[in-house]
């Protein structure tokens, strides 16, 4: 039986850092570990799956009016927006403050001050990365090229987009606002993008060599962001799935998934757990966040199960109120 649970089975790597990234994000919050470099491979596997689950959607749209091919775009938009903007909200009702910046996703424009803190971001840069990367292919003649040539056009992204971001290092100085700006993760985006249509050896040595030139500067700024950018990314290309403890897979696959609420809702767990426990453990607190977060996502994926169960106990309710009060 315990030969059984060790055994090793197939888990998909983006899987398994995904679900790195985000503990070390909240580890690093919360002072348990110092495991920088989340949001780096989270904005890479972000591109990554926007190819893997977006694309083909959107594929039969490459000669379509722009209107049909938005259509796509803005469900899977939807799947970011609508759960972000409803917590935001939730938490601002919470607080009793409202900071219109962060509702409307520009917060890291302003600076990291903004709001006592009560930003995120990371969501900010994201829903930004995907609005402009959604004008670039609104234009019909780029979302041909897109699909007639999907490698060129990511690596010609990738080259593009890392000039435009050493030419803004080079010539402004945004370090006031941390340089949480979409241009300056923008070809870390595309190059996820450029990591999921490689397929033959050239596309993967040419995009080895990709992600070492984003890296590079990366590096030598001496940004936290580097390392897991370096390892994250050859271990997406260069091999699909990873040998893991079965026991463990169910777990990891829980955190991946519920990413976002993860990150989303873990300050506000830390600040319940500390309502209940003075001072509470670094990693005791990382543990719950986890948990709160799951059961955010869990709840978030089962909502129309529970809203109709929700009404059918409602319209129960209203026909056995009156029923029981004739027979007492």
């Amino acid at each position: 039986m315990k030969l059984e649970r060790l055994s090793l089975v197939e888990l998909d790597v983006s899987i398994l850092f995904r679900a790195f990234a985000i503990i070390s994000i909240v580890a690093s919050h919360f002072g348990a570990l110092n495991l920088p470099g989340g949001s780096g491979y989270l904005f890479l596997l972000s591109g990554y799956n926007f190819v893997q689950f977006m694309m083909p959607k959107i594929n039969t749209s490459a000669n379509t009016k722009t209107t049909q091919y938005l259509q796509p775009y803005g469900r899977y938009m939807r799947k970011l927006l609508v759960p972000s903007v409803l917590y935001i909200g939730f938490v601002f009702i919470l607080v009793r403050e409202f900071h219109v910046y962060s509702i409307f996703f520009v917060s890291n424009f302003v600076g990291p001050g903004y709001a006592g803190g009560l930003t995120y971001w990371f969501i900010d840069v994201l829903v930004q990365m995907f609005v402009l990367l959604g004008v670039l292919l609104a234009y019909g003649p780029t979302r041909r090229y897109l699909f007639a040539q999907p490698f060129n056009f990511f690596l010609g992204a990738v080259l593009i987009s890392f000039m435009v971001r050493t030419a803004s290092m080079y010539f402004f100085d945004t370090s006031d606002l941390l340089n949480r700006l979409p241009h300056l993760y923008f070809p870390i985006f595309v190059l996820g993008g450029l990591i999921a249509y490689s397929d033959s050896m050239k596309q993967k040595l040419l995009a080895s060599t990709s992600i070492i030139l984003v890296s590079s500067p990366l590096l030598f700024e001496q940004s936290t962001i580097a390392p897991l950018l370096l390892i994250g990314g050859f271990a997406a290309l260069w091999t699909s799935t990873i040998k893991f403890p079965e026991l463990l897979v169910g777990l990891v696959t829980k955190i991946a998934l519920s990413s976002l609420f993860i990150y989303l809702c873990h300050f506000q767990a830390k600040s319940f757990l500390s309502k209940l426990i003075t001072n509470p453990n670094p990693f005791l607190s990382l543990a719950v966040a986890i948990m709160v977060g799951i059961v955010f996502a869990q709840v978030w994926k089962e909502r129309k199960q529970i809203r109709n169960t929700f009404y059918q106990k409602m319209r129960f309710a209203r026909w056995a109120i009156p029923l029981r009060r004739r027979l007492s």
